[in-house]
């Protein structure tokens, strides 16, 4: 009787498919920042260009990748629910991802270490100095 328990847990089956099923992560998305009086005049341009059902459309994710990703990031921020995390959810990249959506992570920084593999950035560096003085 143990033995059919153990065969029929949900989660030692989860655990198994995710063993035996290892899934390469998508390469992270990472564009420019946008004070936000400059995202709202860019924000502005497209829907007064394309009207307002762009914001609906995966195609909004293609053509304006900067907007769309600081729209998210100051979304999150504020903690405002949205529709615009779903969009990305019906791309290509991420098709496999779709079926559970819980497997997608919205994760906001302020740097991007890729860019700092050589450096600090001069905040860091302009403390680091204060630190060294005293």
């Amino acid at each position: 009787c143990e033995e059919e328990e153990k065969v029929n847990d949900p989660l030692t089956g989860a655990l198994v498919e995710l063993l035996d099923k290892p899934k390469q992560l998508p390469e992270p998305v990472t564009v420019p920042y946008l004070n936000p009086l400059v995202l709202r005049k860019e924000l502005e341009n497209v829907l007064s260009q394309e009207g307002d059902t762009c914001l609906t459309k995966h195609r909004f994710i293609q053509e304006h990748p900067i907007v769309y990703w600081n729209l998210i990031w100051y979304f999150e921020r504020i903690n405002l629910n949205s529709h615009l995390p779903e969009l990305w959810l019906n791309n290509d990249r991420v098709k496999d991802l779709s079926s559970n959506p819980n497997l997608v992570v919205v994760r906001t920084l302020w740097d991007n270490d890729k860019l700092h593999m050589n450096r600090l950035p001069m905040y860091l560096r302009w403390k680091q100095n204060i630190e060294d003085r005293t």
